[in-house]
């Protein structure tokens, strides 16, 4: 018996992301005809590969709308048959992305490969009370360039034991990020001779990070005119700073309905864009939409998941759109429905990506998307905390400026924002510090927003490209250089 390989596919009109528009003259009756009889199992079983009576060997998993993209299983022995019987239709293959934030992948371990030869040192972290803190996430380097080491987090008792070579005499760097309301600690040259003892600071909601150094946001009025973004992320909330008018959970298999945040990633996003109180947001009274295209049981976000998100977010009437996910790959089906939200007057801000100054990721990299890079300021975080790992130059025209080190770069940036060290919201109305390009989108989208609602006109406009065009040339206007260059910062970063 012949067992084939199968694989998850997305089918797409071969210009657009929907078979839809009787009067779209690019589409072909027999393209249209396709996607709708996709749609219903029973009409789907009288398609097969031309030449053939047997049913197409397809099975649909998810579709965007009846007339729209497709998430297909199909064997792999059949993609040509399938191509060359259905010309036309775009077939795409799903792909997975990650969340745009620091650290963002484990270390690689290090282990002696003799017990004998072991040596085990604890660290044990608390609060400023003696308060053992769970759950914190542990990376201790043995080399922070090269990324080796061990991580894990902390146990009921705060303790996380280290096992390494005794040759290992000390840590070049370790981090420790708790789970929320203390900050993010880095500590160098940290000796493997003793017990680690490390008190972690208890984070101060009207602390002046670099989003409100360089925004004032409490003096920010409340935005009173109607303009709405989407955030395609973990979900956000519930927290009592943040007021989400609607959503959608796009992930196959799970409730539609369900788009609170069953992580944290996209509550951060959403405070940093609009929490009512301390931190205030940088666009306080911006209606807030929640698309969760990732599973509420852990892993990365489908391009599926993505491109329906970002349909339903048009759908629902979103001037802007923030993508802080991030793929070192360019993904045909995402780009094509940003260009879509794009032709319908929505503009996606997205992530540079955080590998340490490599290329920029997608969807940034598309040339539709405003790729984000992320800003730094030193004397913006208290001593001994984690941003201090995140500075490196070059320098600004204001030398305590810093694009970050994880930040990727390239000439697809299009303008930078603060992303180290961030205060934001953590679901359960709890707060958190993080950094990563994943803040410094938000951070842009939210300034963006405001500076359209202030000027009023172009938003109103129809929904169309000519709008998605003004809008951007608007905020082009407001871009001010901060003299890192174009790679790092693209035309600058936007100033009320």
């Amino acid at each position: 018996m012949k067992i084939y390989m199968k694989q998850n596919f997305i089918l797409l009109p071969v210009k657009t992301t929907h078979a839809l528009k009787s009067e779209d003259k690019s589409l072909s009756p027999e393209v249209k005809n396709f996607f709708y009889k996709l749609s219903s199992p029973a009409k789907a079983k009288r398609l097969h590969f031309q030449g053939d009576n047997k049913p197409l060997p397809i099975k649909v998993l998810d579709s965007v709308s009846e007339s729209g993209a497709k998430l297909v299983e199909l064997p792999l022995d059949s993609l040509a048959n399938f191509q060359l019987s259905y010309p036309g239709i775009r077939l795409v293959p799903e792909v997975f992305y990650k969340k745009a934030i620091m650290p963002s992948l484990p270390l690689t371990r290090l282990f002696s490969a003799a017990a004998s030869r072991r040596k085990t040192t604890t660290v044990t972290v608390t609060n400023e009370k003696g308060e053992p803190i769970a759950d914190a996430s542990i990376y201790a380097y043995v080399d922070y360039e090269k990324e080796t080491g061990v991580d894990g987090t902390t146990d009921e008792k705060g303790k996380f034991s280290i096992r390494l070579s005794k040759a290992v005499k000390q840590l070049e760097v370790l981090l420790i990020y708790p789970p929320h309301t203390y900050w993010p600690v880095c500590l160098k040259n940290v000796s493997l001779d003793e017990p680690v003892s490390v008190k972690v600071r208890l984070i101060d909601i009207a602390y002046d990070d670099i989003l409100r150094h360089f925004y004032k946001t409490r003096e920010l009025p409340v935005i009173r005119k109607s303009i709405r973004i989407g955030i395609i992320d973990t979900g956000i909330g519930p927290h009592a700073s943040l007021d989400v008018e609607g959503g959608a959970c796009t992930v196959a298999g799970e409730r539609k309905a369900d788009y609170a945040d069953y992580d944290n990633h996209g509550t951060h996003v959403a405070g940093i864009i609009a929490s009512r109180q301390d931190p205030v947001g940088v666009a306080a009274g911006a209606q807030l939409y929640s698309y969760r295209v990732f599973p509420k049981d852990g892993g990365d976000a489908s391009s599926f998941s993505i491109i329906k998100a970002i349909s339903k977010a048009v759908e629902d009437g979103c001037h802007l759109i923030n993508l802080s996910i991030a793929l070192d790959e360019s993904d045909e089906a995402t780009n094509a429905q940003i260009a879509e939200a794009y032709s319908k007057g929505v503009v996606c801000f997205a992530a540079a990506g955080n590998d340490g100054r490599k290329p920029v990721s997608y969807p940034a990299a598309y040339s539709l998307a405003i790729a984000v890079s992320a800003i730094g300021r030193k004397g913006t975080f208290p001593p001994g905390t984690e941003p201090f790992v995140d500075v490196k130059a070059p320098y600004g025209k204001d030398p305590k400026n810093f694009i970050a080190a994880f930040s990727n770069i390239g000439h697809q940036i299009k303008m930078t924002a603060p992303g180290v060290g961030i205060v934001s919201c953590y679901p359960g109305d709890k707060f958190q510090v993080l950094s990563g390009t994943s803040m410094a989108s938000p951070a842009a989208v939210g300034i963006a927003a405001r500076l359209l609602a202030d000027e009023g006109k172009i938003i109103k406009r129809a929904a169309n490209a000519q709008r998605a065009d003004e809008m951007i040339r608007f905020l082009h206007s407001k871009l001010q250089p901060l003299g890192f260059g174009a790679r790092y910062e693209g035309q600058g970063m936007l100033f009320i």
